[in-house]
C-alpha cells in the first residue's frame, strides 16, 4: 500500500490499484495485465514498477480510467478516475477510433465527472482518458 492506494497482486492476472481513502467506497483504479508473478510493486510519479516472475523489472505508466456511462435524458455521463501523484489529464472523443480529438484539458483531480448532450448527428462516439 502506497499513500492511499491498495495493490493487490493476482497470479496470472495481474496488479488491481484501488483508491481506499474512504473504506466505504473503495474503488478500482486501474488494472496491469500479467501473466507473471508479482513479487515487488511500487508506484511513484504516474509510474507503476513491478518486480518479479521472469519477465525482470516491468515500468509501466498509468492511464487514467472512465467510469461507465449512463446515459439519461438526452445526456451521456461517466466519471474519470485518476492516480493522486498523477492527476492531469485530458479527455479525448472520435468517431471512428482513428482520429481524436481533445475536449477537455487540465483535469486536475483525481476523480472528474463528465457529461455532455447526445449528439443526434453522430452514430458512435468514444472516449479516452489521457495522462499528461
Amino acid at each position: 500500500m502506497a499513500d492511499s492506494l491498495a495493490y493487490v497482486s493476482a497470479p496470472g492476472r495481474g496488479v488491481f490499484v484501488y483508491d481506499v481513502r474512504n473504506p466505504a467506497g473503495i474503488q478500482q483504479v486501474a488494472f496491469y495485465s500479467s501473466p507473471e508473478y508479482l513479487g515487488r510493486i511500487q508506484a511513484t510519479n504516474g509510474l507503476i514498477y513491478l518486480a518479479g516472475g521472469n519477465a525482470g523489472l516491468n515500468i509501466l505508466k498509468y492511464s487514467p480510467i472512465i467510469g461507465r456511462p449512463i446515459i439519461m435524458d438526452g445526456m451521456v455521463n461517466f466519471s474519470i478516475n485518476g492516480l493522486p501523484d498523477q492527476t492531469v489529464m485530458e479527455l479525448e472523443s472520435s468517431t471512428n477510433l482513428v482520429e481524436w480529438s481533445t475536449i477537455l484539458t487540465n483535469i486536475s483531480t483525481v476523480h472528474y465527472e463528465f457529461a455532455t448532450p447526445i449528439e443526434s448527428n453522430v452514430l458512435m462516439r468514444y472516449y479516452r482518458a489521457v495522462a499528461k
